[in-house]
């Protein structure tokens, strides 16, 4: 059971979902109806501005009409205003919707390529021409010719110059035609007899990518799943044995369960060998297996199979497979997997949910969500701010076990040999081959670099730039292997910081800077500023093309308050594209609580069931309420607890979140506000009236949150103003993992949360009854609740006064 519903994960389970799909024998261009799962539930999914997609809007339409197609002159002003007004915004430049100038002219951010017709009957027409080039700083690239007579020059032309070069000649008496370079390419089909089945790889472009490669023998793909069947003869060609099967403990990892074998296909199944299927990449594939016949397994099986894959020389990690919850052990596989250059990809769960699952969840771990064949988001994959990719993953078709395995029992009733599948598990492969192509053409990068590349390269799908959805956007082979690096371009990769940077306290921030350029690269100064005050430092004497390096720098702040934080590199020589070069945040500085100031709200007795709680205590500072929970137990990390602090904000039990709707719940009160901290989350969440459910896509950030590893208690903060309240709010304590414990077991606790500044409480303890003539103790606690110390505080006992 957890907080947003009920949930009992203690395995892996594989990402597929497990429904009957009946396929039809062709699949044309039947739209599908989108599900209402694929909407928020309560509302649009919250929008991250920290990094952004560099592709372009989508909605801009043509003026042209129809029945009017152009043609010479006429035919070069549409293309004028289409190109400039559409290719470099992206959007579609043809009523089909199917082509795009900006993929098929020869042109790049500066100029644009444009043939010139030239009237080679009269005798000074060629230099007419090149001069009228020069004048506006072009230059002729080329010449075509016929018996020695040139009639046509390829002309190299500004942007900016465009309408009015093509204006002008088409007055020029010299001139016979102006029209658009375009580019032509070789036209690759496979001729596996399913290929016609297979809209995934359509829609991301392989087929294109194709032209540019197949991929790369000298790259391996581990699939990390339910095994292999690697004698099938769509796979068998590209299947090298390197893996091992970590649940039987034999060095034959087959495929019993069948989902291992269908995102293999998916990756690498051989192509053109007019059998079966098309698999996006001609590279070498290996198999960990690490779920069993069931489709399960455990955080051990996968370690192992990520910390074998890597010993055995495989580049990219492709596993289809998670759970909800993160794993010490797990992650630090993938970690260990990271750290020694290999690319992870992973399912994001096909629950409909923001819950993280892992190891997708993983920041060194690229999550992919699934799409259908509209581009839409599949109705049952996983979303959130953890999202990077999303690709392919709704009646994906793809080879199956030769033999019987679970997948063809009741209720599956999936066919051997070959099958349509959905889910997040499918998608991911999708990611994986895509990288493999990459890598293929780029053996020299880093997996990060191949990472940024899938990134950039990704179609803007939903919300223009990242989204929750789509994360980066819908993976795109084409563009990917197509779109040539910068020649100089250094941007900001990562950023790994402390989550509250605490007052007068040296603060590190570890920048990931990524050479993306085609180039080596020496002396890169990397800047930290917060207010526009530089106030750290340091220089990378230098970093080779296509890799990345980290770099720590260090601030110390003397305030408390809201800073604008600004991670820089310094452009280097040539370098064009800068936008990439900074990151800019909002960050807190904090005071941290007074230990001398906590107040005892509850106390619980211990019921011995998990870490169970044992005390709450809060204190208010800087606008921040502070809450210390303390447990009976030690646990070793965060992920071993789900505990909510529930804050009825106006005292009013009829709204909020009903009482007694958790099990064993009995508080009397209405929750307007869920504080969550453990494996769940560690946010706050506000109650919706209108969908009675916690608003869980759009979480307020925690002001404060100190939780140290093998502890008994955590320390979390919330800014006081993202509680509406009038200054007194009603509590109760609930953790999960203790079986329900509630704290108190029955009823609630009050608090003020809004601090004044000179505000002091009396608590007083008394006997039960007095008796006469008898001396008896009065123990009184005085509490300083302001903003200010105090002296002199006089304490008066009155009675019957």
């Amino acid at each position: 059971m957890c907080w947003k519903k009920n949930l009992a994960v203690i395995t892996f389970v594989i990402m597929l979902l497990l429904s009957n799909i009946l396929a039809s024998k062709v699949l044309g261009n039947i739209p599908l109806e989108r599900d209402e799962n694929t909407k928020a539930p309560s509302n649009d999914a919250a929008k991250s501005t920290t990094f952004q997609k560099g592709n372009f809007n989508l909605n801009q339409k043509s003026s042209v009409k129809s029945g009017s197609l152009p043609s010479s002159f006429n035919g070069l002003w549409w293309f004028n205003n289409h190109f400039k007004q559409n290719t470099f915004s992206g959007s579609d430049t043809s009523f089909s919707g199917f082509a795009n100038y900006a993929d098929y002219i020869a042109s790049d951010d500066d100029f644009v390529q444009l043939i010139v017709g030239v009237d080679y009957t009269k005798v000074w027409a060629y230099g007419n021409i090149a001069k009228a080039v020069t004048s506006i700083q072009g230059k002729i690239l080329n010449t075509v010719s016929i018996k020695g007579k040139v009639i046509a020059v390829v002309a190299d032309i500004p942007m900016d110059a465009v309408s009015s070069f093509t204006e002008q000649m088409s007055m020029n008496p010299f001139v016979r035609y102006v029209e658009p370079n375009m580019k032509r390419r070789a036209l690759f089909e496979p001729n596996d007899p399913y290929w016609g089945l297979q809209w995934g790889p359509k829609k991301i472009e392989a087929n294109w990518a194709w032209n540019k490669t197949l991929g790369s023998s000298d790259i391996i793909v581990a699939v990390v799943d339910t095994g292999i069947d690697y004698n099938h003869p769509d796979l068998a060609g590209n299947y090298v044995n390197l893996g091992y099967d970590w649940v039987n403990n034999d060095p034959y990892p087959l495929d019993d369960f069948g989902h291992g074998t269908h995102c293999a296909g998916i990756i690498a199944a051989v192509i053109n060998n007019s059998v079966g299927i098309a698999g996006l990449a001609q590279v070498k594939i290996m198999a960990e297996k690490v779920l069993d016949y069931s489709g399960l397994g455990f955080d051990d099986w996968v370690a192992n199979g990520i910390i074998h894959a890597v010993e055995q020389g495989a580049d990219i990690i492709s596993m289809s497979l998670g759970g909800y919850g993160s794993s010490k052990l797990l992650h630090e596989a993938v970690k260990y997997a990271y750290d020694n250059g290999v690319l992870l990809v992973a399912a994001a769960g096909n629950d409909n949910i923001t819950l993280k699952s892992y190891p997708a969840a993983y920041e060194e771990v690229i999550a992919v969500a699934a799409t259908d064949q509209n581009d839409m988001k599949a109705y049952f994959s996983n979303w959130g701010n953890w999202i990077e990719l999303a690709a392919p993953g709704v009646d994906i078709y793809s080879t199956m076990p030769t033999y019987h395995v679970t997948l063809n029992d009741y209720p599956y009733g999936y066919s051997m040999n070959y099958d349509f599948m959905s889910g997040t598990s499918m998608a991911c492969p999708h990611v994986a081959g895509v990288a493999a192509l990459v890598w293929s053409i780029y053996p020299e990068a880093a997996s990060n670099w191949v990472r940024t590349q899938l990134r950039y390269t990704a179609k803007d799908l939903g919300d223009p730039g990242f989204d929750e959805f789509y994360g980066y956007g819908r993976i795109d082979a084409k563009k990917a292997v197509e779109q040539e690096p910068p020649d100089h371009d250094l941007l900001i990769f990562d950023i790994n910081r402390p989550q509250y940077v605490k007052l007068e306290e040296p603060t590190v921030f570890n920048v990931t800077v990524l050479n993306f350029g085609a180039s080596d690269e020496p002396n890169i100064e990397v800047r930290l500023l917060a207010n526009d005050t530089q106030v750290d430092s340091m220089v990378i004497d230098s970093l080779q093309k296509y890799t990345s390096t980290t770099v720590g720098l260090t601030w110390t702040p003397s305030e408390t308050g809201i800073y604008n934080v600004t991670y820089y590199i310094v452009p280097i020589s040539n370098e064009t594209l800068i936008e990439n070069n900074q990151i800019t945040e909002l960050l807190n500085v904090v005071l941290p609580p007074s230990e001398t100031k906590w107040m005892l709200l509850e106390e619980d007795p211990d019921e011995g069931y998990g870490c169970n709680l044992k005390a709450i205590y809060s204190q208010t500072s800087s606008a921040i309420v502070y809450f210390k929970v303390e447990y009976y137990r030690n646990w070793m990390t965060i992920e071993d607890i789900d505990t909510g602090i529930l804050i009825d904000a106006d005292q009013d039990p009829t709204t909020g979140l009903p009482d007694r709707t958790y099990p064993y719940q009995d508080t009397g009160i209405g929750a307007d506000y869920l504080i969550v901290v453990g494996f769940e989350a560690a946010e706050m969440w506000k109650w919706d009236p209108v969908y009675e459910q916690w608003d869980t896509s759009n979480p307020i950030p925690l002001a404060y949150l100190e939780a140290p590893e093998n502890s008994s208690w955590f320390i979390v903060g919330v800014f006081s103003v993202d509680i509406e309240t009038r200054g007194l709010i009603d509590c109760a304590v609930a953790d999960v993992m203790s079986n329900w414990d509630w704290m108190p077991n029955h009823g609630h606790f009050t608090w003020q949360v809004i601090q004044y500044e000179h505000d002091l409480a009396v608590l007083l303890e008394t006997p039960m009854f007095l008796l006469p003539e008898e001396t008896s103790l009065l123990n009184v606690t005085v509490y300083n609740l302001g903003l200010h110390n105090e002296s002199n505080v006089e304490i008066q006992l009155i009675i019957n006064g």
